[in-house]
């Protein structure tokens, strides 16, 4: 009997990588579409797309002013520094709805770039 190998790979294993479709938003982007136009064209959620180009703001290829700005970006570096959170929702509890998880998204990842 032949054993069974897993070919199975961790969630967070596939999210460490661009993959074609955060690619293209992030074209779509550099093009200079909006994040709501980039939504509609490629049928994503707002959030979806927020989340891809959050995801090269730790590589350099989107800064994070680009998508969230300066004042937002404060008070969310605020947030982080007196919480201690690094995760969304803790912080978009204390910040309320004037901030979206996009913006977090994005100011958290600008964390992990700069250090």
């Amino acid at each position: 009997m032949s054993e069974r190998v897993s070919v199975h790979t961790p969630r967070r294993a596939k999210k460490e990588y661009a993959n074609d479709t955060k690619r293209e938003t992030l074209a779509l982007f550099r093009k200079g579409a909006s994040i709501s136009h980039i939504a509609a064209v490629r049928g994503l959620a707002v959030s979806t797309v927020e989340s891809h180009l959050a995801f090269f703001v730790p590589t350099g290829d989107v800064s994070v002013e680009d998508l969230v700005s300066p004042e937002k970006i404060a008070r969310i570096r605020e947030a982080i520094r007196k919480s201690k959170a690094s995760f969304p929702g803790a912080l978009k509890s204390e910040l309320g709805d004037t901030v979206s998880y996009g913006e977090i998204r994005a100011v958290l990842a600008s964390e992990r770039h700069t250090g």
